[in-house]
């Protein structure tokens, strides 16, 4: 009859500690750029001569890490909270923000000035040159990194 409580207890606390461990990974909120220092900060211009010279090297060492770039604002999309940095010919960073710290620094954004913003980077469409090369496209394709959770970098 012992073993048998035991076996209940020994059940019970593993239980417990799984669910614990299970609701901090659920409740757990996603890392954003103001939580941490940018691992790299550079110009906007460097990211794309980076993902140029080796895409799959460069854009495995930066997903899901912090990075600060540096470049003049080209577009500005208050409706989805979007600014997007101008990063040479056909090349654009797209910096995303939530809703509290675009509406912190909205005021300031003007087109044509520099910005000098971290985020979250999480990938680059248009960069990967051996998946797009399958001999259909005709016309060159914009590359726009994307950065997520932005912030100002000071």
């Amino acid at each position: 009859m012992k073993k048998w409580k035991k076996g209940l207890l020994v059940l019970f606390v593993v239980g417990l500690v799984t669910g614990g461990y299970v609701f901090y990974i659920v409740t757990k909120k996603p890392p954003t750029a103001a939580d941490s220092k940018p691992i790299k900060e550079m110009k906007a211009t460097s990211l794309f001569m980076e993902l140029d010279s080796n895409f799959k090297k460069v854009d495995s060492c930066y997903i899901n890490q912090n990075i600060a770039v540096s470049g003049k604002i080209k577009e500005i999309d208050t409706v989805s909270k979007h600014v997007f940095i101008d990063a040479g010919t056909s090349c654009s960073i797209n910096c995303s923000f939530d809703s509290t710290e675009f509406s912190k620094l909205k005021a300031s954004l003007k087109v044509g000035n520099a910005i000098n913003i971290k985020g979250i980077y999480s990938g680059c469409d248009g960069c990967d040159k051996s998946a797009a090369d399958d001999g259909m496209d005709m016309l060159s394709t914009d590359k726009i990194a994307q950065l997520k959770t932005c912030t100002l970098n000071n």
